[in-house]
């Protein structure tokens, strides 16, 4: 009855084994001079939400069942992968996502939502910049009987300074989520129209002094 579950549990610890040693590599390559990428940044805030929901709840016996949510992003498989390696850190070795039939043993059901993810970049001083990741998501924990563990909106953010030669392998060109938009200061905002206004009245003084000759 339960081999097919333990047979998918296995492709999928499988599949999550192959990211978690991708971003394994991926950081032993950075130097200790050098920031993380955006996904491995994205990973950790992800996993660093998750333990703050799941460090009050016994799940020792409990087979996990993780739900996906209704509401479908290109980064889903991300949030799971760091619900995933919290869950066997804490000794679970029969997760599955979405089972087609019903699981008789006992078990904890995960469901989450991604309610923001944003990267933003902000121009400092000195060639600087300054970048934010942002990471809200509402998680529900329910035991098999309906019992709530949990049902809460957990927020993480992650602020540091990078240098421009930098940009070169912090974003993947893979995924879009991982690509930041870049906020302007007060100064850039100020100086933008001025200097299209100045090359506008420019334009027009020329038009004009032409025409007058």
């Amino acid at each position: 009855m339960h081999e097919p579950y333990v047979l998918v549990c296995e492709i999928v610890k499988n599949e999550f084994y192959i990211v978690l040693v991708i971003f394994c590599a991926a950081g032993a390559l950075h130097s200790n001079d050098e920031p993380l990428s955006n996904l491995s940044l994205l990973q950790s805030l992800y996993e660093e939400l998750l333990n703050d929901v799941l460090a009050e709840i016994d799940l020792v016996d409990s087979v996990a069942v993780i739900k996906k949510p209704q509401v479908r992003n290109e980064y889903n498989w991300l949030i799971e992968s760091a619900i995933f390696q919290q869950l066997q850190e804490r000794g679970l070795e029969h997760i599955y996502i979405n089972p087609d039939t019903v699981i008789e043993k006992r078990f904890v059901e995960f469901g989450y939502q991604s309610l923001q993810q944003a990267i933003d970049y902000k121009k400092l001083k000195s060639k600087k910049i300054q970048r934010q990741i942002n990471a809200k998501m509402n998680v529900t924990v329910l035991s098999q009987s309906g019992e709530i563990f949990a049902s809460q909106v957990e927020q993480k953010t992650k602020t540091d300074t990078l240098s421009k030669a930098d940009f070169s392998h912090i974003e993947n060109k893979n995924y879009a989520f991982t690509r930041g938009e870049k906020k302007q200061t007060l100064l850039g905002k100020v100086k933008e129209p001025v200097i299209v206004s100045i090359i506008t009245g420019f334009i027009i003084y020329l038009f004009y002094s032409y025409r007058s000759k």
